[in-house]
C-alpha cells in the first residue's frame, strides 16, 4: 500500500503515474520541499533525467539552490507579478533588486551611485555614505554593488596593504555556516564576511569586537540600474 511508502518513494510513484500518460508538459508545485536532504538529491537527479528526455518541466519552488540545479530558465514572482526572468546565471550575476539578491543567496548587495574619471577604470561607488573603490568601464550612474563575502579580509588591526577598500567596524554577529563561519560587521552598513574555522579560531573573533575589513577594488561588482531595465 502507498501508505507504507516513504516520502521519496511516494514522489517517485507520483512522477511515474504522470509520465505513463506521456504529458506534453510536467507541472510541479514544490515537489521535494518536505523531503530530507538525501532524498531531495535523488529526486533532483531524477527530474534532470526527465528533462533531458525532452519533457518540458514547469517547477515551482522557493528554494533558489533547487532552481539553480534544475532550471534552464527562471522566472521570479513577487507580490503576484513576475519581476525578473533569465537563465540561472543571469539571475545570480545581475539581480534586479535586494529581494532577488536575498533569494539568490547574495549577502552583500547595496544600492550605490557610481562616479569617477571617464578615462580611468578605477571608480568610486557611494553606498550608505561610504566610498567603495572598484574597477568599472561604466560612466556615472545609479545601480547596485556586490561584494563577495569570501573575498573580504578581516583583521583586528589595520594591515599595510595595497587593498583599496579598508573600513573600521564592529562585529554584530558570528555564526557557523557552510563556509566555516559567517561574521557580520557593521561598517556603516552590515557586511557579511566568510572565513574558515581555522582563521576564526586564530583571530578569536566575537560579537562586539572592533575589527578592520578590507577587500580589493577588483572584487567589487557594479550593476547599472539602466541595464537591469533593458
Amino acid at each position: 500500500m502507498t501508505t507504507s511508502l516513504s516520502g521519496g518513494e511516494l514522489q517517485r510513484v507520483a512522477l511515474a503515474r504522470t509520465l505513463v500518460s506521456n504529458p506534453d508538459v510536467l507541472l510541479l508545485d514544490e515537489p521535494i520541499t518536505s523531503l530530507d536532504a538525501k532524498i531531495k538529491k535523488e529526486i533532483r537527479i531524477l527530474l534532470r533525467e526527465i528533462h533531458r528526455d525532452g519533457i518540458p518541466v514547469i517547477h515551482v519552488t522557493h528554494d533558489y539552490e533547487e532552481a539553480i540545479m534544475l532550471a534552464t530558465r527562471i522566472a521570479i514572482i513577487h507580490n503576484g507579478a513576475i519581476i525578473q526572468t533569465g537563465t540561472p546565471l543571469d539571475i545570480f550575476n545581475r539581480p534586479q533588486n535586494d529581494f532577488i539578491a536575498n533569494l539568490a543567496g547574495i549577502s552583500n548587495f547595496f544600492p550605490a551611485t557610481l562616479s569617477g574619471d571617464e578615462k580611468s577604470k578605477l571608480k568610486t561607488a557611494r553606498a550608505n555614505g561610504l566610498e567603495i573603490k572598484l574597477f568599472c568601464d561604466l560612466s556615472d550612474s545609479d545601480g547596485y554593488i556586490i561584494i563577495p563575502p569570501e573575498q573580504i579580509i578581516i583583521s583586528p588591526r589595520r594591515t599595510e596593504t595595497s587593498t583599496q577598500n579598508n573600513f573600521y567596524g564592529k562585529i554584530t554577529d558570528v555564526y557557523l555556516s557552510a563556509y566555516g563561519y559567517t561574521v557580520t560587521v557593521d561598517i556603516g552598513f552590515k557586511l557579511f564576511v566568510f572565513i574558515t574555522v581555522s582563521s576564526f579560531e586564530k583571530l578569536e573573533l566575537k560579537s562586539g569586537m572592533n575589527i578592520w575589513v578590507s577587500f580589493k577594488a577588483g572584487a567589487v561588482r557594479f550593476i547599472e540600474t539602466d541595464l537591469l531595465r533593458n
